[in-house]
Order: structure tokens, then C-alpha cells, then sequence
């Protein structure tokens, strides 16, 4: 069966007008919809310059429609779905002057210019939304800023940030730093990297943050870094700990002058480098931590090795310095040691000379008592025999006062031969090196002389 044009035309209209309710129905539910999610969002407190919102799911490209913000100056958003912070929120959020936002699983953020503190740890943020600064764009006031426990891998954008004053990027997934990012941020005053996966730190140029006190790195996979270029005057507490590092650019940290606290236990320091520093940092600094298990040699409970070798530090360039760095570690133990032993021996000599007298005291009485039981009775000689046992437990306790008095000199005797064996094995490798550079210099000149004979 055949329609007819007219028949045919009808059925369009009807399709039409079919599809145009289709559409009415649509969008009479999304704005159902947005006046629900406007009337369910109303802050905690109404009448609080705080609008507190429990749970907040903004999914889809257009934003929601927050509670009315005037007169409110920090907005907290503890949980829910924000996929995107876009700056399409901007109109609703004009007076807002501090924001928190929980758990939202947020992957990427827009940072208003207005805002003073914004604080976004536990999230997913991967991407950091920040406008460069230009006639149109108002200069950022943000003071606090805390992005720790996301997975940024890049921070770069951060530097258009001129106002910041703390700053936590805790537990994040960067890798590597430029200092310059940090240029110009002169009211900075904390700023902590620690617990990301941090294997290089760039400083193109000397840098200065005159306000820094506090700078983490810890637990990251530094094994170099480089200071010297890095001006922190107010600096009182700089934490390196946890790291993989060997050794610095500089031995002291006289360029922090106002350095109180240092962390850099759980490292792989090279003892050379460490013995100096430790010598240099001064008794206003105090090394926070120490490394519970050494199984090399700990200085000030700061465990480190002889034999680490670093691409600046050749293995075979400082062999002599080594050993005689080594020997002054023992001869440095062998004189606590024999602190010790002579405290000990003071405290036994003169627990000794306690305990014999009172064997003295006690022989004298027993002497007085077998003599009344001899001559008259008096005494009872179950008496006598007590006295003579406790008599008797009192010279063992001096007997065994002198057996450890004698082993302590044993003792002392087998600290002094370790450390004639310690000097022994240094000259035998200090031959052994001479011998091995007379070698290659002998190698030398045979290659010389070979390559002159071949041309």
C-alpha cells in the first residue's frame, strides 16, 4: 500500500511534533532537576559567614547550582562527585575568600585569583588550571595551599602564585623539580615535597625565598642535591631524610644562618663528606632522628659508609683519606671506650672498697664472737655459724670484684691491640696503593712508547 503525499506530509508533522515534546519533556526535567539540586544544596548553617555543604556530585559539563554565597566568606564541600573545578563556577563562588574541599575525586582545578586559602588533599588532581597573569586577569592572592595526596606530576604551573605562604605537596607523584618555580615567592614560609618520588631538584640560578623556615624533601629518591646556589636566611628546619643521598655540594650550612633543626638520618651518606659536615653544622643545629640499624659505621647516630662511591668522588682519588678517616673513627671509639672502662673501674673500686670493709667489720665481730663461745657459753653457736656463712658470701663478692676489675684490663689490653691492627692493615694498603699507581704509570708509558713505535 502506497501513502499519498498528503498522507506522507501528515506523517512528518506528526513525527515533529512528537520529537518537539520529546525535547520539551527533556529539558522541563533538567531544570526540575537543577531547582531540586538547588533546593537539596543549602549550607549547614545558614546564617554563618561559613557555608558548610555535606555532600556536593557535579559529573556532567554544567555546574551546579551552589546555595546563595553572599555575605560568606569560606565555603567547605566534604564529600560528593566534582570531576572538573571549572571556572564556570566563578559566578557563584564572587565572595568566597577561603575554600575546602574533601573527598571529591577532583582530577583537575581551576584556582581562582580571589581566593586567600584553598585546601584539596585526597583527591585524584592531576591537572592544575591556573591563568597567566596579563592586563586582564586580577593577580593572585593565595596565601595557603594545600594539594597534598593527589597525583600531580608537575608543579611548574605554581609559579604565577607570587602570594603563597605555605605550601604542601605531600604524597603526590613528582619526580622532578625546578627551583625557579618557587622564584619570587617571597613571603613563603613553609614549603613541603615530602613523600613523592623526587629523583632530581634543578637550580638553573641562585635563588633566594627570604621568608622560607621550613623545606621537606623527606622520603623521596634524591642522590644528588645541590645547595649551594639556595639563599634561606630565615631557614630554621630543613628535612633531607629518607632519601638516597651521598653527599652534598657543600660540607657546612653556613649560608643557613638561622639553621635550628636538621633531619638527615635513613640516607646513604658517604662518611668523608659526613664526618665534615657534622664537624661544621655547629651546636646551635640539632640533627633530628637517628638511623636505628647501621651496618656500616654511625657518626652522631647517623649511620654512612667508607666505601660508597660517588660520580663525583672517584673510588680510587681519596684511598689514603679513607683509611685515615677510618682510623680516626677508632681511634675516637677506642677513647670512649676507655671512658667507660674507667668509669667502670671507678665504680667498682669503690663498691670494692665498700664491700671489703665491711668483711673487715664482719671477720671482727666473728673473731669476738668464737671468742666469747670459747670461754664462757654465751654465745650460741648456731650464731657463730650464720655469721661465719654471711662471712663467707662477703669474700666471694670481693673475689669476684677482682676477677672483673682484671677482666676489664683484658679488655682494655685487646682495644689497644685492635687499634695497632687497624694502623698495621692501613700501611699494608697504603703500600698496595703505591705499588698499583707505580703500575698503571708503568702501563702508561709502555702504551706511549707502543703508539709511538706503531706510527
Amino acid at each position: 500500500m502506497e501513502l499519498s503525499a498528503c498522507d506522507l506530509h501528515s506523517f512528518v508533522k506528526l513525527q515533529a511534533k512528537m520529537l518537539s515534546a520529546v525535547i520539551l519533556l527533556f529539558l522541563i526535567s533538567q531544570v526540575s532537576s537543577d531547582l531540586s539540586v538547588s533546593q537539596q544544596l543549602q549550607c549547614k548553617n545558614p546564617k554563618s559567614t561559613i557555608c558548610s555543604i555535606q555532600v556536593l556530585k557535579y559529573v556532567d559539563f554544567r555546574p551546579p547550582r551552589l546555595p546563595p554565597l553572599e555575605g560568606k566568606h569560606t565555603l567547605q564541600i566534604r564529600s560528593g562527585t566534582v570531576t572538573r573545578f571549572s571556572k564556570e563556577l566563578q559566578p557563584q563562588l564572587a565572595s568566597i575568600l577561603k575554600l575546602q574541599l574533601g573527598r571529591l575525586n577532583i582530577e583537575s582545578l581551576w584556582i581562582m585569583p580571589t581566593l586567600l586559602q584553598l585546601s584539596a588533599e585526597n583527591n585524584l588532581i592531576e591537572q592544575l588550571i591556573i591563568e597567566e597573569q596579563d592586563d586582564n586577569v586580577t593577580e593572585y592572592s593565595l596565601q595557603y595551599l594545600n594539594l597534598a595526596n593527589n597525583r600531580l606530576r608537575s608543579i611548574r604551573e605554581l609559579n604565577d602564585l607570587q602570594a603563597l605562604k605555605e605550601l604542601r605537596l605531600d604524597n603526590n607523584l613528582l619526580e622532578y623539580i625546578e627551583m625557579d618555580t618557587f622564584a619570587g615567592m617571597n613571603k613563603l614560609k613553609k614549603l613541603s615535597l615530602s613523600n613523592n618520588r623526587i629523583n632530581a631538584i634543578a637550580t638553573a640560578e641562585s635563588i633566594e625565598l627570604p621568608s622560607l623556615e621550613l623545606f621537606s624533601l623527606a622520603h623521596n629518591n634524591l642522590t644528588k642535591l645541590a645547595i649551594k646556589d639556595w639563599t634561606l636566611l630565615q631557614l630554621t628546619d630543613l628535612q633531607l631524610n629518607d632519601n638516597r643521598l651521598i653527599s652534598l655540594d657543600v660540607d657546612n650550612f653556613e649560608q643557613f644562618v638561622s639553621l635550628e633543626k636538621l633531619a638527615i638520618a635513613g640516607n646513604s651518606w658517604y662518611c668523608f663528606w659526613l664526618s665534615k659536615a657534622i664537624k661544621n653544622i655547629g651546636r646551635y643545629v640539632a640533627l633530628n632522628g637517628k638511623d636505628e640499624v647501621c651496618p656500616a659505621m654511625p657518626i652522631d647516630d647517623i649511620c654512612c659508609s667508607m666505601t660508597v662511591v660517588s660520580d663525583d668522588q672517584p673510588a680510587h682519588a681519596d684511598i689514603a683519606e679513607r683509611i685515615r678517616l677510618f682510623e680516626e673513627s677508632q681511634t675516637r671509639l677506642k677513647g670512649e671506650l676507655f671512658q667507660k672502662l674507667d668509669r667502670s673501674k671507678a665504680w667498682w673500686n669503690e663498691e670494692f672498697a665498700k664491700i671489703e670493709g665491711k668483711t673487715k667489720e664482719l671477720k671482727k665481730e666473728a673473731d669476738e664472737l668464737a671468742k666469747l663461745s670459747s670461754d664462757d657459753n654465751k654465745v650460741k653457736p648456731e650464731d657463730v655459724a650464720k655469721l661465719s656463712e654471711v662471712l663467707m658470701k662477703a669474700e666471694d663478692n670481693v673475689d669476684n670484684i677482682k676477677s672483673l676489675v682484671d677482666s676489664n684490663k683484658q679488655f682494655e689490653k685487646d682495644i689497644t691491640n685492635l687499634l695497632y691492627t687497624v694502623i698495621e692493615q692501613k700501611n699494608r694498603l697504603l703500600q698496595t696503593v703505591k705499588r698499583a699507581n707505580n703500575l698503571k704509570e708503568e702501563m702508561h708509558a709502555y702504551q706511549i712508547s707502543f703508539d709511538n713505535n706503531v706510527k
